[in-house]
């Protein structure tokens, strides 16, 4: 295998050699045409190169660093001289040297090293020799750490550290004749024996020596002292305080003066757990009782980053008026149909203030629902009206319990009304009759119902213009009903409305009817489908739209009236297929469409739902 290797025969490389000849010692040598070189092998067979750097130039000189450029002849005279040939017209002599030059650099630390030497002269002979080399340390240590350094005043800790580079082991020393009497020195570590203070002295020049056993090294340092503040903030703000009981807010503040900005904060050991305390401010974290603790001790703190001041303060906890805690009422009830300005109940207060005295009022808030149906006289709570349980079983009032230095406290109650056995009247049935031509009649039934737990007399049954029926009923049974026939009987073409009224044992009530009369002139050979004509939606909440496609754009008027006959709204001449109207501020309620047009009237009932 082509290759460069010196070595024993076997593993040794060769890359083309061209000649061979052997010396007189039965050496033979090689012209190594590709590795530019002449190789040697011994009759033990080591394999050695003799001449040529193997870079394929021209050079003289020692064997080794010549440039021998493809050595392609070779051969050895009497006197081992080597003689070769190469590419570059050239014959080379090769010569063996008799005396050597022993050189190199020291890699040891100093001192006297023993060397052994041997010399083979390449012809089998060879001698050895052994003495000794003295060492010499001629480089002193250098220093990598900075001249100048600075350092805070009033601190403790590491001033200087001296770092140097050798290749022997390196001693740290501090000189004398500047200040290093001020300092200490573990290995290379420069302490302060006792914190600077720059108002003392302010700069500090030592000497610091890096020594590695043969050369020292010196180095002058200079320590620049820093200023710092050192005067502690100043309290301003007093050491003793007042504040009243069950009061909230600023306890006590905190002012210091100092030239830094300050943290203000609470020390421990006293009554400092029942405060918080924000950018200087102190406050309770719950409300402080004059009867549980009247005095509280605390420490605050003043700290412009530096300096740190503390002061003692007593907070005293002033007695004051303490309002009123419960509200009592001993009874809560009063039976249906009372008289006004009937008791109710007695009013009471809880206080912490023994033998103080109280006022009432009703107050408005939380549960004063029904205060107008009540009034309080004295200490007493009465009725201001006559209440119906039926109608009302139960009222919210809200009181208010006031103590001679002004303060109160408020409550609200639930009064109860509890029921008597009477009558209670409502009517259902047809609210509008058919449109009735004039001089015909026409008739809507209603129904009286007794929805009490008494029995229902009724003492009178009276109708509007336009409308008959009975005076009078006979009695009616809890949760029983009787029916009437209302009939409705025009005398001239308009519309009638107003109110059925019957008067009973408890009280009267209403019921609104509305009927259209009308006078029929002429009629058109047309038809009109009147369940074709028709409103929707219906019920309906705020707009309507009427079908008026039978009319075939006939002209037509469209009327609207409540339950009373009240006219609410009219549109004539109206010849669309539809035709919409507003209706969101109509009550809730039932209504009568009225659309006319030369064919007749159309009657259609609308109802309003909220």
């Amino acid at each position: 295998v082509e290759g460069f290797l010196d070595g024993d025969s076997q593993n040794a490389m060769f890359f083309e050699p061209k000649a061979l000849d052997f010396d007189s010692h039965d050496n033979l040598f090689v012209a190594d045409w590709g590795n530019n070189r002449v190789r040697k092998i011994t009759s033990s067979g080591d394999v050695s190169t003799i001449a040529g750097n193997g870079q394929g130039s021209y050079s003289d000189g020692n064997a080794l660093e010549a440039g021998i450029s493809g050595p392609i002849g070779l051969t050895v005279d009497s006197n081992d001289n080597i003689y070769v040939s190469t590419v570059n017209y050239r014959v080379r002599k090769i010569t063996i040297e008799e005396n050597y030059l022993l050189s190199g650099t020291a890699i040891y630390q100093s001192g006297i090293k023993g060397v052994e030497l041997r010399v083979d002269d390449g012809f089998g002979g060879s001698a050895t020799q052994i003495f000794n080399i003295t060492v010499n340390d001629i480089t002193p240590p250098v220093f990598t750490s900075p001249t100048t350094v600075t350092y805070t005043e009033n601190e403790t800790g590491t001033a200087y550290t001296i770092v140097a580079t050798d290749a022997n082991d390196i001693t740290y020393s501090l000189g004398t004749g500047n200040d290093e009497s001020f300092f200490n020195l573990t290995e290379g570590v420069v302490t302060f024996k006792a914190s600077p203070d720059f108002e003392t002295k302010s700069s500090y020049t030592i000497q610091v020596k890096a020594n590695d056993g043969s050369n020292e090294s010196a180095q002058t340092v200079t320590i620049t002292i820093i200023d710092v503040d050192e005067i502690p903030p100043v309290f301003t703000s007093a050491t003793a305080v007042n504040y009243a009981e069950n009061g909230t807010g600023t306890a006590y503040t905190i002012v210091a003066t100092d030239a830094n900005d300050i943290t203000y904060s609470l020390g421990t050991g006293n009554d400092e757990d029942f405060f918080d305390i924000a950018s200087g401010v102190v406050t309770f974290k719950t409300s402080p009782d004059f009867e549980t603790k009247s005095s509280y001790t605390i420490q605050v703190k003043a700290n412009d980053g530096l300096n740190e001041a503390t002061q003692n303060v007593t907070i005293s906890v002033t007695n004051v008026n303490e309002a009123p805690t419960e509200l009592f009422i001993n009874n809560t009830s009063i039976e249906e149909n009372n008289e006004v300005g009937g008791e109710i109940g007695q009013l009471t207060t809880a206080d912490q203030d023994a033998g103080d005295t109280h006022s009432y009022t009703l107050v408005s808030g939380s549960g004063d629902t029904d205060n107008a149906s009540f009034e309080i006289v004295g200490n007493k709570l009465a009725a201001k009206s006559s209440f119906d349980f039926e109608a009302k079983a139960s009222y919210s009032v809200r009181i208010k319990a006031t103590d001679v230095g002004g303060l109160s406290f408020e409550d609200n109650f639930i009064i109860t009304i509890t029921n008597q056995a009477e009558a209670i009247l409502r009517i259902e049935g047809g609210q509008s009759a058919e449109t009735t031509n004039v001089g015909e009649t026409s008739t809507l039934e209603i129904s009286i119902l007794n929805d009490g737990d008494g029995v229902m007399e009724v003492s009178s049954i009276t109708y509007p213009d336009g409308f008959t029926g009975p005076a009078t009923i006979d009695a009616i049974a809890p949760s029983a009903s009787k029916s009437i026939t209302v009939s409705f009987a025009p005398t001239e073409a308009k519309t009638y409305s107003g109110d059925i009224v019957i008067s009973y044992n408890g009280g009267s009530g209403i019921k609104s009817v509305v009927a259209v009369a009308e006078v029929v002139t002429s009629i058109d050979n047309g038809f009109i489908d009147e369940v074709a004509v028709s409103i929707y939606p219906n019920p309906a909440n705020d707009r309507i739209t009427i079908d008026l496609s039978q009319y075939n754009g006939r002209p037509v008027e469209v009327s609207i009236f409540n339950e009373s006959g009240h006219g609410l709204y009219k549109r004539s001449n109206i010849r669309h297929l539809t035709h919409d109207v507003e209706v969101s501020n109509y009550v809730q309620g039932i209504y009568i469409v009225l659309v006319k047009s030369e064919i007749g009237v159309v009657r259609k009932k609308l109802m309003i739902f909220r």
